[in-house]
């Protein structure tokens, strides 16, 4: 069964239970997390094997991700 490759952006509280709900699905593989605070984002990525950056757009540019999650407040998701 082929996994998406998924990333969060943000990891405040709303992102870190996207990062533990995409943990728990098969069929998802947390590819890669991004915050502004690069030690949350290490925190994160080291419980999860996931790709650490503090900057997205960065972790965007993986050519192997699939889909984003964005766990920012409203009014910065653009």
């Amino acid at each position: 069964m082929e996994k998406l490759n998924i990333g969060v952006i943000g990891l405040g509280a709303i992102g870190q239970q996207h990062v533990q709900a995409l943990v728990d699905i098969e069929r998802a593989n947390l590819l890669c997390v991004a915050d502004i605070n690069r030690e949350i984002a290490e925190k994160t990525a080291a419980k999860t094997n996931a790709k650490a950056f503090a900057n997205y757009k960065e972790m965007l540019a993986l050519p192997e991700l699939d889909a984003v999650v964005v766990a920012t407040p409203d009014e910065i998701h653009t």
